[in-house]
């Protein structure tokens, strides 16, 4: 009873409990550490005594809830000189070999909780030596004895809590035999057949390469040469690799979940590989990356399953190549021949070129010092266009086929040959583009009714090859006529120009709703990528017809093509905003406007958000006209539908358009005044879905943050807190959300972000307002005029919280927490 009443007396006086003021809080806390030494004393005396009891068993009762009582203080407890921490320890250390799992187990829970402790005392290291000499003969014993799980389980975490805290200050012990602990620690991690404990010996092992890639100097000197960690770590290396090939470790690996995909797609086997991955990686870069890599490059491949290991290991480590240039060609030119032989295995496709893709700073390398070059690229562009030129199930094999795009296109931007257009692999993916635009070719292939199934092929392939043709060289004839080429110049059809401008025009003529949306995903896709100012002209020149005919498509009454033109129009605008125009950026938008419907999808939404964002960053105020009409359109949306954009776009209008709604934009000024009625609803209006965003409880917690970031910037731009408009009323509003947010917890991980923009509303001369504001927030929460002056008086003690926000973050916490008591 009296161990169950000493356990009560800590829970309880340490809680954090918010019946409880925080002034009693600390009192209690103060008063219980005051008579922390009899406790810890009694602890020991009543452990020995149990010790030489003859029949431990007997008592064994008694003992583990000693030592978890015990545990329970240690959790809280400081390393004070008080307290004779040594024989605390001692008297503990002689039950950690108990035959008894409870009492075992109960034992390194009170080191653990000592080993936990992130700052020691230098008049206390004597202390976590003795923890650390209980640890090295647990992890002694986890070698010499078969342990039941849930003891392993515990040792693993005691040294998990060694290797987070306190490796750095083992180091630096004379004679502590760090080689001899982290041998033991190998042999325990292979040791292990059940892969969670496995896989917590790896956090363990992270944990410590974690520490060493943060040391300037991650090789450790002993004092005979050798380095300390080196060896071991290459071992570790070396088994780790040999338990991640699938093939030979199928009894370990079959408890691992490989069917069942999470959110992203991955299943427990691929989290498991990409946790093995990560230690190589460390690993790596503490040691030898070449070594390493070069280890995993010759192992034999027998089996599909073990190269998704195989390539993705090398895709972590692909930075070695570069980083080894001169010594690596072989190596790299070995492993490409290799992958490519793999393309005939339809599971790991998709890997061979991401591998591929990865590499490809290396091949940048290798073209510059290399006449070997153009062999390597063109029997990767081979590889690549099979894919794209020889599929028969478009729905099958879309990730096959945007992974074989994506390489094509990083060959196209990040080598940039000279020669890359008179590659015969490149002129056959430029042919296999041209006839996807071929309805004859498209039909035959996809049937009639899925062309929007190509849309991938046709965007990676348009990007990739366009792309490749502003970066293959400077010459604007020469672009142009390349780019021409590639659309199709259509020779046979009069004064129409590219084979995709009159693929478009028909499909605008039959009405086929299907190839718009297909062709101008296209053509949205290559201007939505361009770079430079002559390729945004050129193609500017190339797709005028389609670009011009926006507003015809705006028109169409079809959800489909209105979604698909709104995400045109985005591409258009945010790439080629200069070459179409004031006049006709101003008409598009207004039919964008006029054509809104309240029951639109949220993509429609969130692409019409994103063309007037992309119109109001402009930055020069030359869309004055449309600011009230955007406004207006804003009134009848529901800001939950697309919330991000919604709130971005209410910040731009704000803060590159301030000059319209105010005459004073002079940041030494606060006196600026709405130029007009209108223009006081609109700044009225914004600021008021922000607020109802923050009084909202079904706010999304990123959006909420989002939107205080939105608010102090406006203030570092504007001024807003401090001008008059702001100031009284609104400012008061915004204070009062704020409070009540804090007070009902809602948002706990913001809370210093709401602290610090409240003090940012009142720093200043504003500080009688928000004691108005304080006091009638109070008042609503039906507390009488004495208990408001009481907590008020308490927490906000002198003037030191007026200048610095540290002070008041503490005085507002105090004051929400007695707030919050006083409520209960």
């Amino acid at each position: 009873m009296g161990l169950s009443l000493l356990s009560i007396i800590s829970e309880e006086f340490t809680s954090t409990r918010e019946d409880l003021p925080v002034i009693r809080k600390e009192e209690l806390k103060l008063l219980l550490s005051k008579q922390c030494n009899v406790i810890i004393k009694f602890f020991i005396e009543y452990l020995q005594y149990l010790k030489n009891v003859p029949d431990r068993r007997s008592c064994a009762p008694q003992i583990s809830k000693a030592l978890e009582t015990f545990s329970s203080y240690a959790s809280w407890l400081e390393l004070s000189e008080d307290i004779d921490w040594i024989r605390a320890i001692t008297t503990i250390q002689s039950f950690y070999d108990s035959n008894i799992s409870s009492i075992s187990i109960a034992c390194l829970n009170c080191i653990v909780e000592l080993m936990s402790k992130q700052f020691i005392p230098k008049n206390a290291e004597h202390v976590i030596l003795g923890a650390f000499n209980v640890m090295l003969q647990v992890t002694q014993r986890a070698v010499d004895v078969d342990l039941d799980e849930e003891y392993l389980e515990k040792v693993i975490f005691l040294i998990s809590q060694f290797m987070t805290r306190h490796v750095q200050r083992a180091e630096k012990i004379p004679n502590f035999p760090m080689t001899n602990f982290l041998n033991n620690l190998l042999k325990i991690t292979f040791k292990q057949t059940d892969y969670q404990l496995y896989e917590d010996c790896l956090d363990v092992w992270i944990s410590l390469t974690d520490h060493l890639v943060g040391q300037q100097d991650v090789s450790r000197k002993q004092s005979d040469g050798n380095s300390l960690y080196h060896h071991v770590l290459l071992t570790l290396c070396q088994e780790v690799i040999k338990r991640c090939y699938l093939s030979m470790n199928s009894i370990y690996l079959d408890q691992i979940d490989d069917e069942r995909p999470d959110a992203q797609g991955r299943t427990d086997q691929d989290l498991y590989l990409e946790k093995c991955i990560d230690l190589i990686e460390s690993i790596s870069s503490c040691t030898s990356p070449l070594l390493i890599i070069r280890g995993i490059l010759s192992t034999p491949i027998s089996k599909p399953i073990d190269a998704k290991f195989y390539m993705r290991c090398i895709a972590r480590l692909s930075f070695t190549f570069c980083d080894h240039f001169e010594s690596t060609q072989n190596d790299v030119l070995m492993l490409i021949s290799r992958v490519l032989q793999w393309l005939n295995e339809p599971v790991l496709v998709v890997d061979v070129f991401e591998l591929i893709r990865i590499i490809i700073p290396w091949l940048t390398m290798y073209n510059s010092k290399s006449v070997n070059s153009k062999q390597v690229i063109e029997s990767i562009l081979d590889g690549c266009y099979k894919f794209p030129y020889g599929v028969s199930n478009m729905r099958r094999v879309d990730p096959i086929l945007h992974a074989s795009c994506k390489c094509i296109r990083h060959i196209s931007t990040d080598v940039k040959p000279k020669y890359l257009m008179e590659l015969e692999a490149f002129k056959k993916i430029l042919s296999c583009f041209k006839n996807y635009l071929d309805p004859q070719f498209a039909n035959s292939k996809f049937g009639t009714n899925v062309p929007i199934t190509g849309t991938i092929v046709l965007q990676d392939l348009a990007v990739a090859a366009s792309e490749a043709i502003f970066c293959a060289s400077h010459d604007e004839s020469w672009q142009t006529k390349t780019f021409s080429f590639l659309m199709g110049s259509s020779s046979n059809v009069e004064n129409d120009g590219l084979l995709i401008v009159h693929r478009y025009k028909s499909a605008m003529e039959q009405k086929d709703v299907n190839n718009i949306c297909l062709l101008l995903d296209v053509c949205g896709s290559i201007i939505i990528n361009l770079q430079s100012i002559q390729s945004k002209q050129i193609v500017y020149d190339s797709f005028r017809d389609v670009i011009s005919s926006i507003p015809i498509v705006l028109k169409f009454n079809n959800s489909m093509i209105y979604s698909t033109t709104l995400q045109f129009v985005h591409c258009v605008f945010r790439n080629l905003k200069s070459q179409c125009g004031q006049s006709f950026v101003e008409q598009v938008v207004t039919i964008v406007i006029d054509g809104f419907q309240n029951d639109n999808s949220s993509n429609a939404i969130v692409n019409l958000l994103d063309i007037f964002t992309v119109v109001i960053e402009d930055g020069k105020n030359r869309f004055v006209g449309i600011h009230e009409k955007i406004i207006s359109i804003l009134k009848r949306m529901d800001p939950n539908v697309a919330p991000d954009s919604f709130f971005k776009l209410l910040f731009d209008l704000l803060k590159f358009g301030w000059s319209i709604y105010f005459f004073d934009i002079n940041l030494q000024m606060v006196t600026a005044t709405p130029k007009s009625i209108n223009a006081q609803n609109d700044f009225v209006f914004i600021m008021s879905c922000f607020l109802n965003a923050f009084k909202s409880t079904s706010t999304d917690l990123n959006v909420f943050d989002e939107n205080v970031k939105h608010l102090v910037e406006l203030n570092n731009t504007t001024r807003l807190f401090c001008r008059p408009f702001f100031r009284g009323e609104m400012c008061g509003a915004f204070c009062n959300v704020f409070l009540d947010v804090l007070v009902k917890k809602s948002h706990p991980l913001l809370k210093d972000k709401i602290i610090d923009i409240i003090f940012r509303m009142n720093v200043g001369d504003c500080w009688n307002l928000f004691f108005s504001f304080l006091q009638a927030f109070l008042a609503s929460k039906n507390l009488s005029e004495e208990e408001i002056k009481v907590l008020i008086g308490r927490s906000f003690v002198g003037n030191l919280y007026q200048k610095d926000v540290q002070q008041f973050t503490k005085c507002l916490t105090n004051f929400i927490a007695d707030l919050c008591f006083l409520l209960k």
